[in-house]
């Protein structure tokens, strides 16, 4: 999730989990936006969410590792936004 904060506001590594965590809130939840936003910081207490984020994060980085393409989430993503869209409206 970092890479979408150096994508939106580039120039401004420091901030890139802020920013992504900013980015996800909406529509993943106040909960993945914590965890985007503590991931990258070695120092925040890793409770088990937090393990299981950074984990995912390493196994993302191997060579086989394969999620498709953004069109594939759609649907996914549609649903995410509709659960945490206040007024139940999403584009």
């Amino acid at each position: 999730m970092q890479p979408v904060g150096g994508l939106l506001w580039p120039g401004d590594p420091a901030a890139r989990a802020d920013h992504a965590a900013y980015a996800v809130r909406a529509l993943l939840g106040e909960r993945v936006s914590r965890l985007v936003r503590r991931c990258p910081r070695r120092d925040a207490v890793a409770d088990d969410d937090l393990v299981t984020l950074r984990q995912a994060t390493e196994e993302g980085r191997t060579a086989g590792f394969d999620a498709g393409v953004l069109e594939d989430w759609r649907t996914v993503l549609d649903l995410l936004a509709a659960r945490n869209s206040r007024l139940g409206a999403f584009d």
